[in-house]
């Protein structure tokens, strides 16, 4: 029955109607479009993000490991000056003093040329120089504090300070001199001074890729507060000079000085935003702050953005007009896919239901089956009518000629198998499926006999035959490969995961069912073998001229020969599982 055409009066409906659905339609896109941008900026972000956590934290331990290990270099120095027994004998009032000191004051000064140190000092338990190289600066008190705090068992410890009288930045490091004596209380310390504008500061500037705000910070804890112990690059502060509350939220030279190793986003010493990376100075209260600006880290992301961003603007309303258009045609093509999808999955279940009821069916050949030949014969029989495979065939390798002899197959198969050689030696002959299955003791598949390289020596029987892939399958017997059970089909890549796990396990069943036939024929042999004993054994003694018998460990007779009968007067079964003293009492 042919559709009505709409009315004049229907007209203006279905246009609204389809304006609606047209006006429907583009605010999803755009609501999706607006999602997927807003994932992929996110995305865009922590990729920018990321990419800065790695340069900076590489920096941050980079940094810190040669801080440490510089460090780590000067403490020696000054632990090794305080290990010489002229310090020791001068804090301690052994020997000449004035001898001492004059010793000490060269060695302290080809030290301090040597090692291009700015000063070194042999301070006693109250703080006091007793020992000096020549042009060595005066101290300021802080180095004498720390010369007490060193003698009442403090640990080393490394200080930045000014000079007493030029007020230069100097950093000492100080190493507690043992005294000789365990109970002496005049142990003192080493003091070296260095000038970290010589090595430390340029240390922390360098950048290896340069940047407008990147900036390696060096800060400590002092009391309440947070002192910055480098230059600033924003900050017209000379390093000691200022500080900040160690309250101060979200500041990255916070969390440093507390020794924690993290990266992300804080606050600087000017209160701008920046990504960080921290970390603790081993033995010290230094913390360690390698930053940028996150304006900066994210410059490059927010012109990306607007570039995308204007970009996809462009795409959607070139989109717009054809949306409707391609999302019906994308609407069949996906349902034709999926009814595809679903067929390829039905014929898929289809195929592996047979092949479970075919491996089922064997199975059930196993258990009743008794000879090995029918066995292996009738197995490839089902693999082929039930299993709707091209052919299947079993093989078992000859140990002297190196070759796989077959045992059975499937009706048809034996044009095939006398046409070609299968060995399973590393030959040519030997590195196809079966051979290689034979001699590596796993599964081999040959996905496709026209491009296989493997399959040359048996290529052109193999497509004459129709067989276009094949799997082979290691029959074990006591964990050694014997054979092997070989399925062929007539369409390339025909064997998935799923049917190679289920001929798999065919294949193990197979073995383990030749094994118990092997077993099970042994053991008649073995039976047949001893009753044959038996008789031969029973026959002799009948018929030996003498009497004989057989006792078990009571002196019951087990055997008898006639001659023993006669002898006693008695028949054998009177006299079986009895002892003499059951037969004639215990006097006789």
């Amino acid at each position: 029955m042919p559709i009505p055409a709409p009315t004049d009066s229907e007209k203006p409906r279905l246009f609204s109607l389809r304006r609606a659905l047209g006006l429907a339609l583009g605010l999803a896109l755009l609501v999706i479009a607006g999602f997927a941008a807003h994932r992929y900026a996110l995305s865009e972000r922590d990729q920018a993000l990321e990419a800065w956590r790695g340069r900076l934290t590489a920096m941050a331990d980079d940094r810190a490991k040669a801080l440490e290990a510089w460090l780590g270099e000067r403490w020696g120095d000054a632990r090794e000056v305080a290990s010489f027994s002229s310090v020791s004998d001068l804090l301690e009032g052994r020997g000449d003093p004035i001898a001492l000191r004059k010793h000490l004051d060269a060695v302290l000064g080809s030290f301090v040329e040597n090692a291009a140190y700015s000063g070194a000092y042999v301070l006693d338990s109250e703080g006091r120089v007793v020992a000096s190289a020549p042009e060595s600066p005066p101290l300021p008190p802080e180095c004498a504090e720390a010369a007490r705090a060193m003698a009442a068992s403090a640990p080393n410890r490394v200080l930045l300070y000014r000079g007493a009288r030029t007020g230069e930045l100097r950093m000492g490091f100080l190493a507690r001199v043992v005294p000789a004596a365990a109970a002496s209380p005049k142990a003192g310390c080493v003091l070296l001074a260095v000038d970290p504008a010589r090595w430390l500061f340029p240390l922390l500037t360098r950048e290896p890729v340069p940047t407008l705000t990147g900036e390696t910070v060096l800060a400590a804890a002092r009391k309440e507060s947070i002192v910055f112990l480098s230059p600033l690059r924003f900050k017209a502060a000379s390093p000691l000079s200022f500080r900040l509350p160690l309250s101060t939220p979200r500041l990255a030279a916070r969390f440093a000085v507390e020794g924690r190793k993290v990266f992300g986003e804080f606050i600087d010493y000017r209160g701008v935003p920046v990504l960080a990376a921290t970390r603790g100075i081993g033995g010290t209260n230094w913390g360690l702050v390698v930053k940028v600006d996150l304006s900066e880290a994210l410059a490059a992301y927010h012109r990306g953005m607007i570039r995308q961003g204007l970009l996809l603007l462009a795409v959607l309303l070139t989109l717009a007009g054809a949306g409707y258009g391609l999302w019906r045609r994308q609407q069949v093509r996906v349902l034709k896919a999926v009814l595809a999808e679903r067929q390829r999955s039905e014929t898929r279940i289809l195929q592996l239901n047979r092949l479970l009821r075919t491996i089922s069916e064997i199975n059930q050949l196993i258990v009743r089956e008794p000879e090995r030949e029918r066995l292996l014969a009738e197995a490839c029989r089902i693999l082929v009518e039930s299993g709707m495979f091209r052919m299947a065939w079993v093989g078992f390798k000859d140990e002297a000629a190196g070759t796989v002899v077959p045992a059975a197959s499937s009706e048809g198969a034996r044009a095939y198998l006398e046409g070609v050689t299968v060995r399973w030696d590393d030959s040519p002959s030997g590195r196809g499926p079966t051979g290689t299955a034979i001699r590596e003791n796993r599964h081999v598949l040959n996905l496709d006999v026209t491009t296989n390289p493997a399959m040359a020596p048996w290529r052109k029987a193999a497509l004459r035959a129709g067989y276009r892939s094949s799997a082979a399958f290691p029959i074990r017997v006591r964990g050694a490969a014997l054979g092997a059970l070989m399925v062929y089909a007539d369409r390339p890549h025909a064997f998935g995961d799923e049917e190679v796990a289920l001929l798999d396990e065919l294949a193990v069943d197979l073995g383990y069912a030749i094994e118990v036939l092997e077993e099970r024929a042994e053991h008649g042999r073995a039976q047949e073998e001893l009753r044959e004993s038996e008789e031969r054994f029973a026959l002799f003694m009948e018929h030996l001229p003498a009497m004989a018998f057989i006792k078990d460990a009571e002196s019951r007779y087990l055997f008898l020969n006639r001659y023993l009968c006669k002898a006693l007067g008695k028949e054998p079964e009177e006299l079986l599982r009895k002892s003499p003293e059951h037969l004639y009492g215990e006097e006789a």
